[in-house]
Formats: C-alpha cells, structure tokens, sequence
C-alpha cells in the first residue's frame, strides 16, 4: 500500500527517500537461488534463464528491493492515485491496440538488423558447453523507451526511483524538468523468490542500447486489472514536491543524461517512424491473428501504410559505426560490467576475444 500522509503533514521526497533507504538495510534478500552468492560491486550477474540462457541483470545480490519513483496529481483527500501500464490505458481502443500489436513487430524487426542485439539473441558458442543465449526482448527494451507493454518499470537504485519521483520529461525540450505536479510517490517491491520466466518481475538488464543498463531497470509485469500501487509486494509513500530535491536529483544525474542519455541510433527511429505500419506487418497480422481483424480497416484509415518503413527501421553500417565507434573498445567495455565469474559456463576472456573470432567478427563490424 502506499501510505498518504495525515493533512498537513506532508513529507518530502527526501524524507521519503530516507525512510526507504533506512527500511532497504534491514531487509536481507530472499530471491537468491540456493547456488547464488552475494557479489560486491556495480556489476550486471548474468542471471540464469531457461535452458542455457541468461539475462543480464543488475546486482541485486545484496537486497531485497526494488525501486518505483512516480509523479502524481492528487486532490489531497481521494484515493491515490494509480500505477497501470500503457497497455493498459489502450486495452479498450482496438484502433491503438491493433496499430501498437503492427508496430511492435515492424520494431522487433527493426532491433534484428542490429548485428549485436542479433548476435547475443542468437547465442554465442562457447567450446565443450553449446551455444548460450542472452536474454533481449524487444517487448521490455521497447517499453524502456516509452512505448505501451503490460508492464511498468522499476529499478535496483533508490535514487534513481528518487529522480522519476521529482521530475518529468518535456518533450519538446528533450529535457528533464522539474515536476509541475504536486506530488510523488517513492515505492519499493520485495522480492521474495528467484526470477523464473513465469515471475511477474524481471530484469530489463545490460542491453546492446544504453538506457536500460544506466537505469538500471527492471519491469514489474501488470495483469488487465492490476495496479502497481495497490499490489501486496509494494508499500511507499506520498509526498510533496520540493524544488530543493528536484534540484538536487537533477544535478546529480547531470540533468538526466546520466539515465536518458541521446541515443539517434534507436530513439530517433522510433520517433521518426510513428503513425506507420509496414505493409509486412498487416500481412503478419492477417495470417497469424484471423480471428482478430475488427478494427483493422479503421487502423489502415488512421495510420499510413507504406513500404518506407523498411529503410526507415533499418539500421546501416554508417549508423553502426557512428554509435558504438571503436567496436573492439566498445565490446571490452561491455564485458567489464558483466560479473562473469557468477556462472562456471561462462568464461570472461573467451568472450573478450570474441572481436578477433572469424565468424563474431561479422557481428563485430555491422
């Protein structure tokens, strides 16, 4: 539950931040696997995933909480307010429900001709063990990057809770802001058992994009009626904005970009391609989904259906080397934030060489 504070009485988000903090030390994990250790460190453990994969999560191996920082308008006697996915706020529009089912296929496409999100999908060979696969949903690390899923995003750093707490994105800015409303809500979620496919929590993790692994960001996945706020595993508080905290989270995330840094490669596609549906996505649906074409007319009427998607959404070599640059310096910076040495299958300097190996190359270079 998240508690709302008797009128007048008002904390800030610092206090809430404090309180939270305090309770988060005396809360000893209980989502360890029997075989997990506590690691020190900022590290991504690969976390095990089915048969031979993994997902890249953050460290968690020394607490038992994640982190939710929202920004609310509340009249000061009613019931507080919500926390609902985006899927969600569309369930009931067929137009927008059909068109996000249409986009989220032209984009998993889109993130498929990245060869490094490719590769690691894919899985890589390790001798005498098979290949192991990493873990990158396109649903979850589309939902990072603000497009409707049936989740809602958490993170292992309360400050970084703290920081969506206080303030919101203007889009016309491109910038952080100040919250304008005049509450938060600061929240955490116990975790009480290992993640498992079926687990209504799970990590985001270190992904070939930055924004999840700066985030930190995991999801908590909702059901048609959930509300995040109103969940069992999650208590918090509400409070009253302060320009003081705004002001100070904003510095200490060097205005966001520390969490939302620019990124053309993947932000500016989705941007530049919204209101339009490839004409490979309608025949998907057509096929895959018979029993589901009410709406799809008036999609095809709202939306623009045109082949431009495909060199749209497309990522180039020239994009490629644009972004990642020294792709050798790149890839070894990648496998320094990952705690290898969590899984005896797993060998650091095998996957640091990958770059020199004939066949990773051609990942390695778009």
């Amino acid at each position: 539950m998240i508690h709302k504070p008797l009128y007048g009485h008002h904390p800030t988000g610092k206090d809430a931040y404090e309180l939270i903090r305090d309770y988060s030390h005396q809360v000893a994990p209980r989502h360890l696997r029997a075989d997990e250790k506590k690691i020190e460190g900022n590290y991504f453990i690969p976390e095990p995933w089915r048969m031979r994969g993994y997902l890249l999560s953050p460290n968690i191996t020394n607490q038992g909480l994640l982190f939710r920082g929202q920004t609310v308008d509340w009249d000061g006697v009613g019931e507080i307010p919500s926390a609902i996915s985006k899927l969600q706020k569309i369930h009931d529009d067929k137009v927008e429900r059909i068109y996000w089912r249409l986009r989220r296929f032209d984009l998993h496409n889109m993130l498929m001709t990245n060869p490094l999100f490719r590769m690691l999908s894919w899985g890589i060979d390790i001798p005498l063990k098979k290949q192991r696969y990493f873990r990158s949903s396109s649903t979850t690390l589309l939902h990072s990057y603000g497009l409707p899923s049936a989740c809602v995003s958490l993170t292992s750093s309360l400050s970084t809770a703290l920081f969506y707490a206080v303030n919101d994105y203007d889009e016309e800015s491109g910038t952080f802001v100040p919250s304008k409303k005049k509450y938060g809500i600061l929240s955490f979620y116990r975790l009480e058992k290992p993640f498992t496919p079926l687990s209504k929590v799970l990590p985001i993790g270190l992904q070939v994009f930055e924004r999840p692994g700066r985030n930190k960001e995991f999801v908590c996945r909702l059901g048609p009626n959930d509300d995040f706020n109103k969940l069992d595993e999650v208590e918090g508080f509400l409070f009253e904005q302060s320009e003081e905290v705004s002001k100070w989270m904003l510095d200490k995330f060097d205005g966001g970009r520390r969490l939302m840094p620019p990124e053309p490669l993947l932000q500016d596609k989705i941007k530049k391609s919204e209101g339009l549906i490839s004409p490979t996505a309608l025949r998907w649906h057509e096929k895959m989904r018979p029993y589901f074409q009410d709406g799809l007319e008036e999609v095809k009427a709202k939306y623009q259906v045109t082949d431009d998607v495909r060199d749209l959404l497309r990522f180039d070599r020239n994009e490629l080397a644009a972004y990642y640059g020294d792709i050798d310096e790149w890839w070894m910076e990648f496998c320094s934030k990952i705690y290898f040495e969590a899984d005896p299958n797993l060998d650091r300097k095998y996957f640091e060489q990958l770059p020199q190996d004939d066949y990773y190359r051609r990942f390695l270079t778009g």
